[in-house]
């Protein structure tokens, strides 16, 4: 018996050693993937707005809710000096997206993948555009640690209905504690709070849930909750707005056009999610969505593999098997909704690699899933894993080789050489006399990049409107050179520009000479 305990024992910490290691190798990997993006010095957009802007922010992050977001731009944002020092903030967000990582990792234990398939997924994961634009855009460094608080939420949650009666109190203290978590989350970047419908998705792809009555009433508990947390954000979100003397922007709406709403979601969000590494174009064409239509077929697939087993199951009696397999199905597809449930509480169609991310995260586990379905035919175990093993290292490096691409075709590149152009322009041609810059917008496709993509990819520098002044200002700070100008203003190519002598208009449309 002592034996037997002391293998055991050494077992344990094997694995525990094991864990920490491939821990390690999967931070280590995303970090070296996003190395270039900590280096690069340049902004996307609102970094402008958010780090150079001297303005009074914190109000328009309490409109949204985002209370955290207002303690940052106060204590954070504006001791930022010049764009040089965001690749610190970028740095922070690609630890935050590694961590959020090395979660899955483990929480893809009770699936029974093996320590080299978990990395590498885990790889996958966050290298998956929607992750990247955490790390190229300082502007979203919080919304890592606001998932992480999501999904700690979800795995105490989990937790706490393991134990018995006598551990009821710590029990107690577990869901205090998620449901605090979860108010974090919420008072950071709201649509992060998505995050825990993956952990709970993931769940239930456990294969206890088919099996094991007492497994499905704990994961019913735990889909409660997590209404009951939903509903506890909301509650506390609208008594933040009865305190602070800030007016709320008008975003919730449940219930106008679902219909609609849902529509653009098979028709964007979800295509945007299964196509992983493939960037959509907009509008989307029917040849970009292959990749998604295919995964689509290996998860159907994959799910009626497994509906089959679980009616071949021995001693299970068939009509228990039908009754489990609805509950099984409707429970799947009602989570994966809310893994983007941003989708149906605003306003619009929001078509944003930033917000699908809860989504993409779960698109990809469950395709992995699925795979490991269809590899469950082979009947040799050896060839089996080793084939698992080879789909998803061979996804872990196409991720790796995808954001690797990615980093210098669609943000270094084209954002650092446009505030060049910009930089070089305000040297040369700022003199004493100007009083005015007027800039001369960019179009959607006069970028460095010639496809534009949703939201982010390939969007050019000088397109957004809001952010121009505090771009322009940053240049006129960095180019080290006394001036007089007091007046920035922008236009659209077919609007006016002003003929005074005292103004420099840059067009800006002129970048696309520079196209490679």
């Amino acid at each position: 018996m002592d034996t037997l305990d002391s293998r055991i024992h050494h077992w344990r910490a094997s694995d525990r050693r094991l864990t920490l290691l491939c821990s390690v190798v999967i931070a280590v990997v995303l970090l070296f993937t996003y190395l270039p993006l900590f280096f690069a010095q340049y902004g996307f957009g609102d970094d402008f707005v958010l780090f150079t802007s001297r303005g009074n922010l914190e109000r328009a992050f309490l409109a949204d809710g985002r209370t955290v977001f207002a303690l940052a731009q106060y204590l954070v944002h504006r001791n930022i000096q010049s764009i040089a020092q965001l690749g610190g903030i970028r740095l922070l967000t690609g630890i935050g997206v590694a961590i959020v990582a090395v979660c899955f990792y483990r929480l893809l234990r009770p699936l029974r993948f093996g320590h080299l398939e978990r990395t590498a997924i885990a790889i996958a994961l966050g290298t998956l555009p929607c992750m990247q634009t955490y790390v190229a855009q300082a502007m979203t460094w919080l919304s890592p640690y606001a998932a992480l608080c999501s999904i700690a939420a979800a795995t105490l949650t989990r937790d706490a209905f393991r134990g018995s009666a006598t551990t009821r109190w710590p029990n107690r203290m577990r869901l205090l504690a998620a449901a605090a978590l979860m108010l974090l989350c919420s008072a950071t970047y709201q649509p992060m709070l998505a995050w825990y419908w993956s952990v709970v998705f993931l769940l239930l792809l456990d294969r206890r849930f088919t099996v094991s009555a007492m497994y499905r009433r704990r994961m019913t508990k735990v889909i409660l909750l997590g209404c009951g947390y939903f509903l506890l954000c909301y509650l506390a979100f609208k008594l933040a707005f009865l305190v602070i003397d800030v007016p709320i922007k008008a975003r919730s709406e449940l219930t106008r056009a679902p219909l609609y709403k849902l529509y653009w979601f098979l028709r964007i969000q979800l295509p945007q999610a299964m196509n992983f590494w493939r960037l959509m174009e907009v509008p989307n064409r029917i040849t970009s969505l292959a990749i998604a239509g295919l995964a689509i077929l290996v998860v159907l697939g994959g799910y009626v593999l497994a509906c089959r087993r679980l009616c071949e199951r021995p001693g299970f009696i068939q009509r228990m098997a039908a009754k489990t397999i609805v509950v099984w199905t409707a429970l799947l597809l009602c989570v994966f909704l809310w893994t983007h449930l941003h989708w149906l509480v605003i306003e619009g169609v929001p078509q944003s690699y930033r917000i699908i991310a809860p989504l993409g995260g779960t698109s990809l586990l469950l395709l992995v899933w699925s795979i490991r379905q269809w590899t469950l035919l082979i009947p040799c175990r050896e060839r089996r894993i080793t084939l698992c093993r080879g789909i998803f290292v061979s996804l872990a490096m196409l991720g790796a080789f995808s954001a690797s691409l990615y980093n210098h075709k669609y943000w270094i590149g084209p954002h650092e050489n446009a505030y060049r152009f910009l930089l070089h322009t305000v040297r040369t041609e700022v003199t004493p006399a100007t009083q005015q810059i007027h800039i001369i917008r960019q179009g959607q496709h006069d970028g460095l990049v010639p496809h534009s993509y949703i939201e982010c990819f390939g969007r050019p520098a000088f397109e957004r409107s809001w952010a121009i002044a505090d771009l322009v200002k940053s240049a006129l700070s960095d180019s080290g050179i006394p001036h007089s100008v007091d007046r920035i203003t922008s236009s659209a190519g077919d609007e006016p520009i002003p003929q005074q002598s005292n103004v420099l208009v840059i067009d800006t449309r002129q970048i696309v000479t520079y196209r490679m």
